[in-house]
């Protein structure tokens, strides 16, 4: 089943439930869209990309800012099975930068190409416009959703087998190694919402974060507030505004923002400011790299204090790829603090319903493997 069959179901029950919000950086205010309106507005997207000759399969490198347009954009591409390829986040100014970029789309042999007027002046300058012939620019695509007289009539094909079909493709930030394409399929989206939920996360979370999945968390009927600042510009004291200005109950956030909340943390602590900065989130995830325990013992007390037994602060491992493959809560990353210092590694707790992992070391004939560990993961939430 296509992703985005739970879409309707949700526009249906909760219409007016606000599905998105984004922080606008020009106004400092947020943007945000209901089910109803981008149930709506996807699908006045999906047939204008029809029309305009995009098809199931094609794929489509984005180069739009993380915005409400950007969500009713690939909402409407998902609903119609062009596969939308997310960059990384290279500086084209630089020579290295550009030919990075230019690489990973050679490999990816886009079928089209979908930005701000202002980023397809610059692809033409850098000969981006050469990798493809079907370029649009995003203002008409917008006109055409705005515009209260078109059709937004729109069925998702149910005679495709969606399951293995990829859904879209986001590069990781290359902070932690060379920046890969992830690619996500319908299953394992689907597979994702239902690990959502076997943590407990259901219609009345709001969920905050920066993370490529959030995009497919309203799909259980919650709200996702997202932030597009990058991790180690994301400040403690927007995190804690955000939180309380949404009553936000989950949050995911990579380890530099994580660590800038702890640094925030502390110091309206030692000032008395604040007995408990974030009273209403339950669940914090924190996935990437791992950070120190002083971190997570000086973030925990601030959360909810209503929160779960299951809740709290949770190292996740393997973010990218799933949600999570294994997470680890405060208390156990406390409990074996002494033995990350002496030398032995990090805790990295257990793996998730429905995941199976195994650690592998050249005992088991993985000669290629030299003397290194190497992990093996099995899953339905497992992308490629």
């Amino acid at each position: 089943m296509n992703i985005l069959s739970l879409l309707n179901e949700k526009a249906e029950k909760y219409p007016d439930k606000i599905a998105f919000v984004f922080r606008n950086p020009k106004t400092n205010d947020y943007d945000k869209i209901s089910f109803r309106d981008l149930d709506q507005k996807s699908s006045k997207v999906a047939i204008y990309l029809s029309r305009n000759g995009f098809e199931r399969g094609f794929k489509s490198l984005i180069l739009i800012k993380p915005s409400i347009d950007f969500i009713i954009l690939i909402y409407g591409m998902i609903k119609l099975g062009v596969v939308p390829i997310f960059p990384p986040n290279f500086n084209l100014k630089s020579r290295n930068g550009r030919k990075q970029f230019r690489a990973i789309l050679g490999r990816a042999k886009i079928d089209a190409l979908i930005g701000s007027r202002k980023i397809l002046l610059i692809s033409y300058f850098l000969g981006l416009r050469s990798i493809s012939n079907n370029v649009i620019a995003m203002d008409k695509i917008k006109s055409h959703y705005l515009d209260s007289n078109n059709n937004s009539d729109f069925s998702i094909d149910f005679d495709v087998d969606w399951g293995n079909c990829s859904v879209f493709v986001k590069y990781t930030t290359g902070s932690t190694g060379p920046a890969k394409g992830v690619i996500y399929n319908h299953n394992m989206l689907h597979s994702h919402i239902n690990l959502l939920k076997s943590e407990g996360i259901n219609s009345e979370d709001i969920f905050f974060g920066r993370s490529g999945t959030l995009i497919v968390h309203p799909l259980i009927g919650l709200t996702s507030i997202l932030h597009t600042n990058k991790p180690k510009q994301t400040t403690g004291q927007e995190i804690v505004d955000a939180v309380n200005r949404w009553s936000v109950t989950a949050c995911f956030l990579s380890p530099p923002s994580a660590i800038n909340l702890s640094n925030y943390l502390k110091s309206v602590s030692i000032k008395g400011l604040v007995k408990q900065a974030m009273p209403s989130l339950e669940r914090l995830y924190v996935g990437g790299e791992s950070v120190s325990s002083e971190v997570v013992r000086i973030i925990e007390p601030h959360l909810s204090s209503a929160r779960p037994f299951d809740g709290g602060y949770h190292l996740v491992y393997g973010a990218t790829e799933g949600f999570p493959l294994c997470q680890n809560q405060a208390n156990n990353i406390i409990l074996t603090e002494s033995e990350t210092k002496s030398g032995n590694g990090i805790c990295l707790g257990k793996a998730v319903d429905g995941v199976k992992i195994r650690i592998l070391t050249f005992k088991d004939s993985f000669e290629e493997f030299d003397n290194s560990l190497a992990v093996d993961v099995l899953g339905k939430g497992i992308s490629s």
